[in-house]
């Protein structure tokens, strides 16, 4: 793979990719699962990504009735799931915005949608989903870090894929003192 720093384009396995401004794909990666490829006019790739990571987040979010994407760092708990779940992008926005709303001890906007529990409400959440509130914490976690990886993506370029070392030729290795060649 090689790049050229000016034009901000890579070629790899002989197709050159115009990266475009890999800080600004990259933040609309973030912001919109795919959105960062569609930028690059990389199509099919902004397609399967945003597919992905769209249903996995969704469905995490189905399984776990809606409870499981929420932001919270104080004294009663650390909510460091959603470090992972914070790749996912624009999603995850109302929780970071609830969270800031708390912390100013103002009222949760949107009836409470993706506010943090108090105690009491996150032992009734456990108690009423039971397993799933952890799968669908798990499956949005999947989510924003299969994300990370499509920001990467889209900010460096695809990987090209590797191609095997030759291997020396041992009818002409001197090192094993057969040399064929006069």
């Amino acid at each position: 793979m090689s790049a050229d720093r000016s034009s901000k384009t890579v070629v790899v396995d002989g197709l050159t990719i115009d990266l475009k401004s890999p800080a600004i794909a990259a933040f609309w990666a973030w912001l919109i699962p795919g959105a960062g490829h569609f930028y690059q006019r990389r199509y099919r790739k902004a397609a399967l990504f945003s597919l992905c990571i769209f249903s996995t987040y969704f469905l995490g979010m189905i399984i776990g009735g809606g409870k499981v994407v929420y932001a919270k760092w104080d004294m009663d708990e650390k909510r460091w799931p959603f470090l992972c779940q914070a790749g996912a992008g624009a999603v995850t926005i109302p929780a970071m915005i609830q969270s800031y709303r708390e912390s100013k001890k103002q009222p949760t906007l949107w009836g409470g949608f993706m506010a943090a529990p108090n105690r009491f409400q996150l032992s009734e959440w456990n108690k009423k989903y039971a397993a799933a509130f952890d799968l669908g914490t798990l499956y949005t976690m999947v989510a924003g870090l299969m994300n990370i990886l499509v920001i990467l993506d889209a900010y460096f370029g695809p990987m090209p894929l590797p191609v095997p070392a030759k291997k020396p030729d041992d009818k002409n290795d001197p090192a094993k003192g057969e040399c064929t060649e006069k």
